[in-house]
């Protein structure tokens, strides 16, 4: 357990979590500006779910809704941030193994 916390509190992994929830967001939220013409959009996503899940009536409950559009975002933005983290700890590990070697077989 001790290896895994000092994993986490490194500076780029916190780093790299916050970027990539962000951009997880951001790519998210501008979607439907980007393919208006793919049809639908995230509110008819989220009353397709509740249709599919919980039944007609259900689909104009705005609580229900919110709750259905909370649990997406929220699932999309924390797979955002452990991606994002997991590719700032691969390129950081990358770079300073790159600089190792770089230091070994540098000769002035």
């Amino acid at each position: 357990m001790k290896g895994w916390s000092r994993l986490i509190h490194r500076p780029e992994v916190t780093v790299g979590g916050i970027v990539g929830a962000i951009l997880t967001l951001a790519i998210a939220g501008t979607l439907d500006l980007f393919l208006p013409q793919a049809g639908g959009g995230w509110s008819d996503a989220i009353r397709k779910t509740i249709v599919q899940f919980f039944g007609h009536p259900w689909e104009e409950v705005l609580l229900l809704r919110l709750a259905v559009g909370t649990a997406a975002v929220a699932v999309m933005t924390a797979t955002g941030a452990l991606l994002g983290a997991l590719f700032a700890l691969l390129l950081s590990d990358f770079f300073a193994r790159l600089l190792r070697f770089i230091e070994r077989h540098h000769t002035d």
